[in-house]
């Protein structure tokens, strides 16, 4: 904003520009903005919280699930603000992204703990290790996949990918291995 900003400003357009209309939005649109974006995000934490309870039958789980995404967009949301990006609707879609991959983790590691069939004779490091074997990948593959769409640095695309890449690294650092770890707690 602030380099179009300069670029208006200064006239340094190649072409000649001819001001049409000018609007003002009012502030009490972004605010409406940021709390249907608040509500969206839970609502789809939330969503993903059913459909896992309808899978495990485990409303501890289903609950642990919801509250470690819940716990990720949290992070997500103060390290956007403590680097100052400004949270747009490609940034929501990015946040939605990442807590959407950060689910699919914790489907992995849920699976690994709970559903392993014929895995009975694996320990718990070795289970962890298989779940995050998986993560890693999936964690690599979306990192490459929004590199090219940071470094092209389109507004739209720049702010999906940031968001993602914050998104998706704090979920695989920090949120899925205290996921695991709570869950390991709750099933011994």
């Amino acid at each position: 904003m602030k380099a179009m900003q300069t670029i208006l400003i200064s006239g340094a357009l190649p072409i000649k520009l001819d001001i049409v209309k000018t609007d003002i939005v009012s502030p009490a649109l972004g605010e409406q903005f940021l709390k249907y974006a608040i509500i969206a995000i839970i609502g789809a934490v939330a969503a993903v919280g059913v459909v896992i309870f309808a899978r495990y039958r485990k409303p501890l789980i289903a609950g642990m699930v919801f509250l470690t995404g819940l716990s990720e967009v949290v992070i997500v949301l103060g390290i956007a603000a403590m680097i100052r990006w400004n949270l747009d609707l490609a940034g929501i879609a990015g946040l939605i992204a990442a807590v959407g991959t950060g689910v699919d983790a914790q489907i992995v590691i849920t699976d690994e703990f709970v559903g392993s069939v014929g895995a009975f004779a694996l320990g718990w490091k070795e289970k962890l290790k298989r779940a995050f074997f998986i993560i890693f990948g999936s964690f690599s593959t979306m990192l490459v996949a929004m590199l090219p769409l940071w470094a092209i640095g389109a507004p739209m695309l720049k702010g999906f990918a940031i968001i993602t890449i914050i998104g998706v690294t704090i979920g695989v650092f920090v949120t899925r291995p205290a996921y695991a770890k709570i869950l390991e707690t709750m099933l011994k």
